[in-house]
């Protein structure tokens, strides 16, 4: 042990008298080990950390899937009881589904509370223990019973200050009185909503004859033994059996139930991206420990004396081998401390602005596995870098170094095709980041410049929820709308107002299944799945939303009228192509609507609204009039002349005017929703951007290095040349084609390297192709450009050689 803490105290040493080498060798390590943590810190956080559930790897998502669509869809309850009474592979299924409560009460302000509807064995399936109080209890769980809810921890401390006392205590959700009877343990996570509260669900016996009323979230815990693929087999065997008894409700012959690993179906969405991101910072490091190589390549030949000393008085070339890996890893363990400090900052950053809305972001810390994977990545990292210059010391010649004039012993050619292979390798790598970084940027580019289907400037939203004990009934809440809308209306600056149940370029959706309709494309076996939007008259106008055909709502729409729609030109080609939708009818299932028996009469078409992210796929849209299908839940929207932020306040009291317990939420521009909606992609971009800079500067660090050392090396050769009579210009060329001929090689090896790799970026792209030809040859261009450049410079300096000093030169 001795011997080796020696050992390292001289690699300290050698290290500390060369700051300059170790500074640059340090920093170069840094970038590369400091981006590769912080994004290994999100994906093991993100992907790889088992969610707090008992036995999580054994709980399953369970979903409806239908036709080519490839949606996961909800369950009905009647397909739930079903399920959870006649399946063989699961110990328990429960189902929630996500409900908006109104706060009020508590000497504050009115306030939107995301809650859900829950099983009464929801938390044991899911293997939860309560942090204080208890589960509902099995008569709870009934049909009108709404009396008792279970706190979510972040709201139990955010909003009653981490009262213990709150359990057993009365609030007041919905305009009724609610008791409090436990509270979820901290970092509870359930899908990507975070629920504030949680209330039994209790079916009304009429909802359990309804097949196609879906809207329920389904999950499972496997039995000990059992496969996914077995417990898909038992549910699909159940669904085979519903076609049998109950033919007219499941005509698709394509119905199936998938059964996806909760962790699966929580963090899909954002696997893609992290795992091309952590790919990305792989290349980064490879470029820096190819640039650090270099740099104790040259080193190596610098202190080929003393080596050859030391060699001479006894010491093996094993021992030599092992004191300048110990010096690599010394440089590595402090570049890792470096990165450390820095993925820190960036992980605190990342965090701090949430940009892909990531289930779980807000769990991410650097603990104890992010910092051992650091640890194992520098040892790797010090080995890669650090093995071809201890092995070129150790095969020093040390007669010849010790000769007066044997300079170049060690540095033959060996260490120069090395050095030069390197280089290939950096320029290779460079040019794989660059083209993944500039198909991610170009992508966020026509991602920005897309049509969302609407003029979002002048627009202001703000999310309104009436309280179900007062408003439960259509025709109060149809009453309260037609008070407030002309009051909103008359706010000065405010030029037209309406509402919609969900907005733009949002998360949430309400599915309706298009059953049959008139003459068209489809038949009553191919139910369609649609978004259906309740809507006011003056939506359109006030969005600016293009109509295409026929006419927007008007105030004779009521709940009087015949069942009416709108549908958006992508649902008028698919079914009626080549037709005129306006004056057919389809049948939407269900439809509570009375005037609706004989199916909605198409009276207008739209053009197409993002209602999902930009860049993400969006299902088609029918649009119902608010009269005929009245929600306790809607979005206000007003295009205003004024400057937004001023209207903030007049909305809000506006509505407490007319209600003071109406809360009043996500009050935003239309503009910011719609640079939210951008952000995933944004940061996509940011990050791809920040990392290909820095294997930019990386590589041509790399190219200059090795001509610079080139051109040092060969100051004797470039002095004959020049005493016998070669021009600046010759030599300018000849150290520029040197260095061309190196970044030629690593960009053929790295175009071809790139072809294969940018497949991978394929799923984070929008309107540009994975092999964009002008991408690849903006990235040739600057890579050449630049590299010639790194090469210029020591060939100028070569071309001011005094060819008398240089034939002295050793």
């Amino acid at each position: 042990m001795e011997p080796l803490i020696r050992e390292l105290r001289h690699a300290a040493t050698v290290l500390r008298r060369r700051p300059w080498f170790t500074a640059a060798a340090v920093l170069c390590l840094a970038l590369g080990l400091g981006a590769t943590s912080a994004i290994f810190t999100i994906v093991n956080t993100v992907l790889l950390r088992p969610l707090p559930y008992a036995d999580s790897d054994h709980v399953m998502m369970l979903w409806n899937q239908r036709g080519s669509q490839g949606l996961n869809l909800p369950v009905s309850a009647a397909e739930y009881v079903d399920f959870r009474d006649q399946n063989q592979t699961f110990s328990g299924i429960a189902v929630l589904i996500a409900n908006i409560y109104g706060l009020t009460g508590e000497g504050l302000e009115p306030e939107r509370v995301t809650g859900a509807r829950v099983s009464g064995n929801f938390m044991t399936v899911l293997g939860v223990r309560l942090q204080a109080g208890r589960n509902f209890l099995p008569e709870e769980d009934r049909f009108g019973n709404e009396h008792e809810v279970i706190l979510s921890n972040g709201y139990w401390r955010r909003r009653f200050g981490a009262d213990p006392k709150m359990v057993g205590r009365a609030i007041n959700l919905d305009g009724s009185p609610t008791t409090v009877v436990g509270v979820m343990p901290p970092n509870f996570t359930f899908g990507d909503v975070d629920y504030d509260v949680f209330a039994p669900i209790g079916f009304n016996p009429k909802v359990l004859t309804l097949r196609k009323a879906r809207g329920l979230t389904m999950v499972g815990h496997l039995k000990p033994g059992a496969t996914p693929q077995q417990a898909r087999a038992d549910l699909n065997g159940i669904v085979r059996r519903f076609r049998q008894q109950f033919p007219s409700d499941y005509k698709d012959s394509t119905w199936k139930v998938a059964v996806v690993p909760i962790l699966d179906d929580l963090v899909g969405g954002v696997r893609p991206a992290l795992m091309v991101l952590l790919g990305a910072v792989a290349l980064v490091l490879l470029i820096a420990c190819a640039n650090v190589a270099n740099l104790l390549l040259a080193r190596a030949s610098a202190r080929e004396k003393e080596v050859a000393i030391r060699l001479a008085l006894g010491a093996g070339r094993g021992r030599i081998v092992r004191q300048f890996l110990l010096e690599s890893l010394l440089l590595s363990l402090a570049g890792g401390a470096v990165g450390l400090l820095l993925a820190g900052w960036g992980v605190k950053a990342l965090v701090a602005s949430n940009p892909y809305n990531i289930p779980r972001l807000e769990q991410i810390s650097l603990d104890g596995r992010a910092i051992a994977f650091t640890v194992l990545v520098c040892a790797v990292a010090a080995l890669f870098f650090g093995l071809a210059p201890a092995l070129q010391a150790a095969r020093t010649d040390f007669h010849g170094a010790l000769k007066e004039g044997g300079k170049t012993s060690a540095v033959g050619s060996g260490g120069q095709r090395m050095r030069s292979a390197l280089v290939i390798f950096e320029v290779a790598l460079a040019l794989m980041v660059l083209v993944g970084a500039g198909l991610v940027l170009k992508s966020f580019r026509k991602l920005a410049q897309s049509d969302p289907g609407f003029r979002p400037k002048g627009v202001l939203t703000a999310s309104v929820l009436l309280p179900r004990a007062k408003y439960g009934a259509p025709a109060k809440s149809r009453g309260l709308f037609r008070e407030l809308l002309p009051r909103i209306g008359s706010i000065p600056g405010v030029r037209s107002v309406s509402m919609v149940s969900a907005l733009p370029l949002g998360t949430v959706q309400s599915l309706g299944n298009l059953a049959s309709h008139e003459s068209g494309s489809l038949n009553d076996a191919d139910q369609l799945t649609v978004n259906r939007l309740i809507v006011d008259t003056g939506y359109f106008q006030t969005m600016d939303i293009a109509l295409r055909r026929g006419r927007l709502f008007t105030a004779a729409d009521d709940e009087r009228a015949t069942g009416v729609a709108m549908i958006d030109e992508g649902l008028a080609k698919r079914l009626w192509p080549n037709e005129d939708p306006i004056g057919r009818r389809f049948r939407l299932d269900p439809d509570p609507f009375p005037g609706a028996k004989d199916g909605r009469l198409v009276v207008g078409v739209v053009g197409t609204v993002r209602q999902q992210a930009l860049g993400e796929p969006s299902l088609d849209q029918i649009y119902l009039p608010y009269a005929q299908l009245p929600s306790t839940f809607m979005s206000l929207v007003l295009r205003a002349d004024a400057e937004l932020s001023s209207l903030t306040h007049s909305v809000r009291a506006t509505v407490t005017s007319v209600d003071h317990d109406l809360p009043v939420s996500n009050v935003h521009t239309m503009e910011e929703v719609l640079a939210a909606s951008l952000t995933r992609a944004r940061v996509n971009a940011l990050l791809f951007g920040i990392f290909a800079l820095v294997a930019l500067a990386l590589a041509v660090v790399g190219v200059y290095g090795v001509m610079a050392y080139s051109v040092a090396q060969r100051t004797h050769e470039i002095g004959i040349r020049m005493s016998l009579g070669a021009q600046s210009r010759d030599v300018l060329r000849m150290v520029i084609r040197q260095g061309m001929a190196l970044t030629a090689a690593g960009l053929a090896v790295g175009l071809i390297a790139s072809i294969a790799a940018t497949r991978a970026v394929a799923s984070l792209l929008y309107g540009v192709s994975s092999t964009d030809v002008l991408t690849f040859a903006e990235v040739l261009l600057l890579l050449a450009a630049l590299a010639w450049l790194a090469s210029f410079v020591p060939a100028r300096k070569a071309t001011r050689i005094d060819p008398m000093m240089a034939m002295r030169y050793e």
